[in-house]
């Protein structure tokens, strides 16, 4: 009977010292290097991303806001929020790819409006520094940006020429 506890009470031990281990934010400098190598899991993939990877992607990366940085937020220095953030406007620069697009519209799920207030409060904090590392995240991106925007005028262009010869 001794001999059934100890193995059970050692299996238990293996399953709770295993589950610690797969834990990707046990402690905050092992959330901000998961994160990171997350980050650029996500830039290496490119524009080479299915719609399930990009749907598997957004699980993880709301799993890894909702869990992680809420329970690390209060231990961050301002410095460590601004580079989660500047971090996730590259994780969805990477995740669009070339379908990336800005939208003006108000957030419309839970979600969104925490990422979006999370976004405020560090720049409220964090003053014109922050922003200019986030313009700068985007002017990098800027010229895929306009070659999208292009591409889709010419598309448009071309729809309503043949609009007009059909006619």
């Amino acid at each position: 009977m001794k001999s059934t506890n100890l193995f059970f009470s050692f299996i238990l031990s293996a399953l709770f010292f295993t589950s610690c281990q797969q834990d990707f934010c046990f402690t905050k400098d092992q959330f901000i290097d998961s994160y990171d190598t997350f980050i650029k899991e996500m830039e290496k993939k490119g524009e080479d991303i299915s719609e399930k990877e990009k749907s598997d992607y957004e699980a993880r990366f709301k799993n890894i806001v909702e869990t992680c940085y809420k329970k690390y937020k209060p231990e961050l220095s301002l410095k460590e929020k601004q580079n989660f953030w500047k971090s996730s406007v590259k994780y969805y620069v990477a995740k669009e790819g070339n379908e990336i697009s800005i939208t003006l519209s108000a957030s419309e799920t839970e979600f969104e409006k925490y990422v979006e207030s999370e976004v405020k409060e560090v720049l409220e904090q964090s003053g014109t520094a922050f922003f200019n590392s986030l313009e700068k995240i985007m002017n990098d991106n800027l010229p895929k940006l306009i070659d999208n925007v292009a591409k889709e005028f010419e598309k448009f262009a071309d729809d309503l020429e043949k609009a007009f010869e059909e006619k």
